[in-house]
C-alpha cells in the first residue's frame, strides 16, 4: 500500500509547483520581520558567549 500512496494532501486537485505563493510568502516575511527586531537586542550577548565558547574550548 506504500508503494501506491506515498504521500497525502489535503486537497482533491493536483499538486502545482509550478508557482510560487506570494500570500504565504507574505506572511512569513511578516512573522520574521518581528521575531528578528525582538532577537535584535540579543546580538551583542551571542556574539559574546559565542567568543567565550571559543576561547574556552582552545
Amino acid at each position: 500500500m506504500e508503494d501506491v500512496v506515498s504521500y497525502m494532501t489535503r486537497s482533491m486537485g493536483r499538486l502545482r509547483t509550478d508557482y510560487s505563493n506570494p500570500e504565504m510568502n507574505l506572511i512569513g516575511y511578516l512573522v520574521a520581520a518581528p521575531l528578528v527586531i525582538l532577537l535584535l537586542p540579543f546580538l551583542p550577548i551571542l556574539v559574546l558567549l559565542w567568543i567565550v565558547n571559543k576561547i574556552m574550548s582552545r
